[in-house]
Parts: C-alpha cells; structure tokens; sequence
C-alpha cells in the first residue's frame, strides 16, 4: 500500500514538472498600450525608441513588428517581470499618475469593446436620406452638422460594458471611457450621414418624377 501511494506521488510530481515546463513554453510576454489594448507576443528588443515583438503562433511567425515607446504603458513579462513605460510628467502633458493611467486606459478598452451608438448612426442615416432625397447640392450640410454636434451630449455609460464596476468610483476611468465613447459617436454619425446621404440621393434620382407636384414646386423652383 506504502509503495502504490509513493509510486502515485512521484507520478503526479512528474505530471506537474512537465506541465509547467510544457505551459511555460507558451506564456507570453503581454504588452499593455496607452489605448487600453494589450498584446500577447514575444518582446525581443527594446532598444532605441521602439519595442521591437513577435506574436507567436500567427500565420506570420517570424514577421517582426514595432510600437513606439510613447504608444506603450507598461510590459509584463513572462517571467512576472513588469517594466513601465509611462511616467507622470507635467511638462510634457502627462498629467495622471501611473494608477490613474491605468484606470483611463481600462476606460479606453471598454469603451472600444462595449459602446456602440447605434442610436446616433440612425439618427444620421435618417438626416442624411431626407437630405437626400431633396437632391440639392447643400443637402450633406444636414448630416454634416449633426456630426459635428454627435459627441456634444453626456455619455451614459453602460453597465454591460463595465469589466469591474468598481471601476466606476475613479474619475479616470470615467475620462477614458468618455473619450472613446465620443470618439465612436462621431465616426458612427459620419457613417451613418453617408450611407443615407448616398441612399437618399439614390432615390431621388431614381423617384424624382414622381415625386408628389406640391413636393416639386418645392424642390426644383
């Protein structure tokens, strides 16, 4: 009995060393961006003003990539090791310090994972088809205009869209958050104005004679 169990132990000792050393060979170094983003790859230089990596286990293994220091906040290697990249330095505008940076970039990367205003890309797809579809040449300043006010309103955060709800309770977090979230409300109107701006135009093209007579006088004297 005292041999089967000593036997189990050292079988299991044994499972466990090459786990680690079979799983070791694939942890990669992660690298954390300004934007919020992180990239697991392979850091194999970081001289000069890039961090030269590799992304293993891509179609293009031994493709080499680049990211300027200034893009990065900090790396976590492999090993546990973490180096920051990001320091607080009011001259150059760097105003948080690194707790309050990170808090700002996990803001960034759930509002660019979360928030979608479909809502705004409805409004002006309905701004730019009506404009349209008088088919005068000023009819883009409609949903031109509407871009320009998108991201004038308060961003509502939502709570779906949150990875730690504690999060909620450091305001900067809240900046990062509402900088994407305005960021994607202007590039949701402007393709939403276009797409109904070329809709419209479309059918006013296309329906133009039979457009209503009172409508006519309207548009084309």
């Amino acid at each position: 009995m005292c041999k089967n169990l000593f036997r189990c132990w050292i079988l299991i000792n044994v499972f466990f060393v090459y786990s680690n050393l079979y799983f070791g060979q694939n942890v990669l170094d992660t690298i954390y961006l300004m934007n919020g983003q992180k990239v697991g790859s392979v850091v194999i230089d970081t001289s000069f003003a890039l961090v030269t990596y590799k992304i293993q286990n891509s179609q293009q293994p031994d493709k080499i990539r680049n990211f300027e220091k200034d893009d990065i906040f900090c790396i976590r290697y492999k090993n546990g090791d973490l180096f920051y990249y990001y320091s607080q330095d009011t001259a150059r505008g760097d105003w948080f310090t690194r707790e309050e940076m990170w808090h700002f970039t996990q803001g960034e990367r759930d509002a660019q994972k979360g928030f979608k205003p479909v809502a705004t890309m409805i409004i002006g797809g309905t701004l730019g088809i009506a404009a349209g579809m008088t088919g005068m040449y000023v009819a883009p300043a409609l949903p031109l205009g509407f871009y320009l006010i998108s991201d004038v309103t308060k961003i509502k955060i939502r709570h779906s869209s949150i990875s730690n709800p504690e999060l909620l309770q450091h305001d900067a977090y809240i900046l990062g958050y509402q900088k994407v979230a305005r960021s994607k409300r202007r590039i949701y109107a402007i393709i939403g104005g276009a797409a109904g701006l070329a809709l419209g135009y479309t059918t006013y093209f296309i329906f133009k004679n039979q457009y209503p007579q009172p409508l006519k006088d309207l548009l084309f004297n």
